[in-house]
């Protein structure tokens, strides 16, 4: 199997069921293994089988269905603004039709209008264009949904329009003009004209929804400067490769993802992050494609290529996201899926009803009404109401740093009861300091040993102590067989003597002198970690760790928020209950391993609650992925980032209560948005049937109605 992923850009999606033919027809090839569209954004991803289904086949297929399918790059971006010629040219013959449908009715209208207007030939002549040539597509999308069994909101439009074009057409041949009854061209061109009106503002109100991808596709420099051969040469961005040196000038953003290999400067990262505040950079620190450099000459060692980038992981991280569909959307699918062959049947008993009870003999009539009832259940709205919801509001998370992998994971923060925090490098800064050192024999040789293997660690707590060796042993040994014991420690062979670095300690190996200690420091908050060497306790270190910011704030809010925070630490219990009482947190739980957290988060869920859980460790990865929301900061372990659901990059407590509450308004927005789309199909149906409204004003609400649910969605996008 050669399995591959493209993106792809489609045009004419206009509703639910477009999106659903699609992803129905594609599914059903041989060698697609997976597709997901959303009608928001216009964008499908299609995994595949290369060998089987290559993806110019793919794009045929949705070409076939009425469609018009282009690859994307791999960032996602191929689309382009709909060519507004047809409309112009739609407007311009339906402003004559619809003077001579005013002039019925209006004194000073008839007078203003030109006597052409109001030949019949004429209108004929107007409309057939429109009905036709700028109507064609809905010809071609209607025929194909009908060969899929299937029918979308184009059916009823070409149903709608092509009934008052071919009964006016009969009128005016089966009547002399000295008695030409009232026509109805005008009714297929209005139609038609307006639902292209309202497609290509909903179009640039799509645009607009998903403002911040376009925003950051924006952000990549196209040509950038290398040295080469000692020389500055400008070279375009998609040549870099690896290992090449990039000088990046001040003012000039970032374009690539790499290492500083010399300068220094600082530099605006917070089109990534949401913070505000430049960060210092030197000579190792990394920087990454889209910041802003702000005084200093940077020269960047190149260490991902373009496709790599954190920019592009973002881009395509918010894309996927919003090609996944939420629990509530799929309701809506199903809804809409019988929606229009209901309609249709509601139309022909509107007709019946007419011509036989409400107005008997009256055809002109009874069509109106039916061609009303068509036009005004089109369910775009319905179609809408969570795509645009969920574009907006991935791409306001995004803007401040937090990143969900599917859209489900928005509907299921918005509905946590309980957040389980872990505590070190989450509540806490991580940026741990050795504060005490006990060794029993000899203190170099501990630290020589200790340095060894704490060199491999990748907890804050192991970092610490092995920049503490560092400082204070000038060469330290080789460590061999390191092995890093999720929620335990990490032990290694150095000299060939085994030493076992961990928080956990064996209450007999304790001497009274050094229990005194230990308890000592247990009372002042710090983290204990004892060192073993061939099974036998040769040292204790000290470590302490403070409080970020923002945590204490963050708890208060999350309280407010009726969501119970409870702290789930490896760390010791005098640490873990300082910590806990120092932010008013009331239940927690200290020496826990990464099956002690994975259970709590279990026990939780089985009492009925939903639980987000919040770590950075390897020791939290169990607990993250059984959890209803999992979420990680992205300087944590790379397991644990793996194992979440929703991703930050700002590293501060404040960017996940923002996320709880742009859930909580998403969710807010999306019941908006479909109480709107079933009110208004509720009450202008009925109005339709006993013609209240006609098919003008019909028309008219019904793309009024995709715009007003757009609108709503667009309002998450200055959420704060």
């Amino acid at each position: 199997m050669n399995k591959k992923m493209a993106y792809v850009h489609i045009d004419g999606i206009h509703c639910a069921n477009c999106v659903r033919r699609i992803e129905k027809s594609v599914a059903k090839m041989d060698g697609v293994l997976e597709i997901a569209v959303n009608g928001a954004t216009n964008k499908g991803k299609i995994v595949f089988d290369d060998k089987k289904m290559p993806l110019e086949q793919i794009m045929k297929r949705i070409d076939s269905l009425g469609y018009r399918a282009k690859e994307a790059n791999h960032l996602g971006d191929a689309s382009k603004r709909t060519n507004p010629f047809p409309l112009l040219v739609s407007i311009v013959l339906t402003v004559p039709l619809m003077m001579a449908m005013s002039a019925h009715i209006n004194e000073f209208v008839a007078t203003i209008t030109p006597k052409l207007f109001m030949e019949p030939l004429f209108q004929f002549f107007a409309a057939f264009p429109i009905q036709f040539i700028i109507g064609r597509p809905f010809y071609e999308r209607a025929f194909s949904a009908l060969k899929e069994k299937t029918a979308n909101m184009d059916v009823l439009v070409v149903l709608s329009t092509t009934i008052a074009f071919f009964y006016s057409y009969f009128l005016m041949i089966t009547h002399d003009k000295s008695d030409m009854p009232l026509l109805y061209f005008d009714t297929s061109g209005f139609i038609i004209t307006i639902i292209l009106l309202g497609r290509h503002l909903e179009q640039r109100m799509k645009e607009k929804t998903n403002f911040f991808l376009k925003h950051l596709l924006k952000k990549g420099r196209k040509h950038i400067t290398i040295i080469e051969d000692g020389m500055e040469k400008t070279v375009p961005l998609e040549t870099v490769q690896k290992g090449q040196i990039v000088i990046v000038k001040p003012g000039e953003q970032i374009p690539v993802d790499g290492e500083v290999i010399a300068g220094s400067s600082e530099v605006d990262e917070s089109l990534l992050t949401g913070e505000s505040v430049p960060v210092p950079k030197n000579t190792s620190s990394f920087v990454f494609a889209g910041t802003l450099n702000h005084y200093g000459v940077l020269y960047v060692k190149v260490t991902k290529e373009e496709h790599e980038t954190l920019l592009a992981h973002i881009v395509k991280t918010v894309q996927d996201a919003q090609l996944k569909k939420a629990d509530i959307e799929r309701i809506a699918d199903r809804v809409t899926a019988y929606f229009v062959p209901v309609i249709i049947l509601l139309a022909v008993f509107t007709f019946i009803l007419s011509y036989f009870i409400t107005a008997p003999g009256l055809v002109d009539e009874a069509l109106v009404k039916m061609i009303a009832v068509l036009i005004v259940a089109c369910p775009c709205a319905l179609g809408l109401a969570t795509p645009a919801s969920i574009v907006a509001a991935s791409g306001r998370g995004a803007q401040f740093g937090l990143f969900f992998k599917e859209a489900k994971y928005i509907e299921n923060l918005s509905s946590i009861s309980h957040i389980v925090l872990d505590k070190t490098g989450t509540m806490t800064t991580g940026a741990f300091q050795v504060t005490d050192v006990y060794a029993i024999e000899d203190d170099r040789r501990l630290l020589q040993q200790v340095g060894a293997v704490e060199k491999y660690a990748t907890h804050p707590v192991g970092k610490a102590i092995y920049q503490h060796a560092k400082k204070n042993v000038a060469k330290m040994p080789e460590a061999k067989q390191v092995n890093v014991l999720a929620g335990t420690g990490i032990k290694g062979i150095v000299d060939g003597d085994e030493v076992f670095i961990t928080n956990q300690v064996e209450a007999k190996s304790l001497t009274e002198p050094i229990k005194t200690l230990v308890d000592r420091w247990k009372g002042e908050g710090k983290t204990i970690v004892y060192v073993y060497v061939n099974g036998s306790l040769h040292g204790v270190f000290s470590v302490s760790d403070q409080i970020k910011p923002d945590s204490l704030v963050a708890i208060q809010q999350l309280k407010k928020m009726n969501i119970k925070p409870i702290i789930a630490s490896g760390d010791h219990e005098s640490a873990t209950q300082a910590l806990a009482k120092r932010l008013g947190i009331f239940e927690y739980y200290a020496s826990c391993s990464p099956h002690d957290k994975a259970k709590l988060v279990e026990s939780l869920k089985q009492k009925g609650s939903k639980v987000a859980m919040v770590g950075d460790g390897i020791n939290d990865a169990p607990a993250l992925a059984l959890a209803d929301v999992g979420i990680a900061f992205s300087s944590g372990a790379g397991l644990a980032v793996q194992s979440s659901d929703v991703t930050t990059l700002s590293n501060q407590m404040s960017t996940i209560v923002q996320g709880i509450v742009l859930s909580r308004k998403t969710m807010r927005n999306i019941k908006q948005n479909f109480l709107w789309a079933f009110f208004y199909n509720v009450l202008m149906i009925p109005f339709a049937m006993f013609g209240v409204i006609d098919p003008f004003v019909a028309a008219m609400a019904m793309a009024l109605s995709s715009l007003t649910v757009l609108m709503n969605a667009m309002r998450l996008s200055r959420s704060r």
